[in-house]
């Protein structure tokens, strides 16, 4: 498998956008098989070089917001990157669920099915993209995964997004966006992922130790019975106005 990477800055002139990335990966460069995960900060979406970009590629794509992207030596808040897998030997299908609101099996299920669709055999790999909400966490979307897929590999993200309350996160499929669905990318054939763990060194953790005493599903809510703003002002952290006032 290959893997072909582009960004753009270009956020108010899709027609300028698309040409960009795709005269960065080179479609002469595509093989058999390919797959395009896009992550993005939301203006994207909103100004429609998402979707003009989907459909000028010639393959299918996932991904979602996100708030900062990093791409071939280019790091910034306001960018597209679009990374390209491209294969020979692996293929790919993808699928989307309705909105997520509580019940999480039933839609994932529907999502996999809708994915796995006319595929003769079982996939190798999962690529998820998952809606941040304050219903669902996301440990709960990866057990369903678990579940449904019978325990293959899963590699994703949640959508972010650089406000206070996550209120412009979205998930991609084939350049529409999502604000609350899980979007999947299945991968066939010759694949054998493996996955290396890291943890943060000892000096970089933060010495002030604290306890969960409330929470309510995966609300944070009181830490050493401190609320949570009262707690995180404590230690030292950089207060933005606005988001003590929506919180």
């Amino acid at each position: 498998m290959t893997a072909l990477s582009a960004y753009t800055f270009e956020i108010d002139e899709p027609e300028n956008a698309v040409q960009e990335v795709i005269g960065q990966i080179g479609l002469h460069n595509l093989k058999s098989h390919s797959l395009g995960i896009i992550t993005c900060a939301p203006a994207f979406v909103e100004t429609g070089v998402v979707k003009a970009l989907s459909k000028a590629l010639p393959f299918q794509t996932v991904g979602c917001t996100t708030a900062g992207t990093a791409s071939s030596g280019e790091l910034g808040e306001l960018m597209l990157s679009l990374l390209v897998l491209t294969s020979d030997n692996v293929e790919f299908s993808t699928g989307v669920t309705e909105p997520l609101t509580g019940e999480l099996d039933a839609p994932i299920e529907a999502a996999w099915r809708q994915a796995i669709k006319g595929k003769p055999e079982k996939p190798a790999m999962v690529l998820a993209f998952g809606p941040f909400i304050h219903s669902v966490g996301g440990e709960a979307i990866v057990e369903s995964l678990n579940q449904i897929s019978g325990r293959l590999p899963v590699f994703g993200t949640l959508a972010i997004d650089s406000t206070a309350n996550a209120t412009e996160v979205a998930t991609f499929l084939n350049g529409e966006a999502y604000p609350t669905a899980l979007t999947l990318a299945l991968l066939y054939g010759d694949v054998h992922p493996s996955f290396y763990m890291a943890s943060i060194p000892d000096d970089k953790i933060q010495k002030q130790k604290g306890i969960i005493t409330k929470s309510k599903d995966n609300i944070l809510m009181e830490i050493n019975n401190t609320l949570l703003l009262t707690y995180v002002k404590g230690l030292g952290l950089k207060q933005e106005k606005n988001m003590w006032e929506r919180a």
